[in-house]
């Protein structure tokens, strides 16, 4: 077996093309797009993520 089960559930892929896009709509760093996933909640819901998931 290649990964172990008791890791973190990985971030799907769409999700992650979803902050890409994100971050060049609005012209922002590799930082300022993590800060704004992490505080923003129109991003966070915008890339589905509930609140009691932590992705940070």
């Amino acid at each position: 077996m290649l990964y172990g089960k008791t890791g973190r559930p990985n971030f799907s892929v769409a999700r992650v093309l979803g902050l890409c896009l994100l971050q060049e709509f609005n012209t922002l760093s590799d930082q300022q797009a993590l800060d704004a996933f992490s505080f923003d909640v129109r991003w966070r819901y915008a890339l589905d993520v509930s609140d009691d998931q932590d992705y940070r």
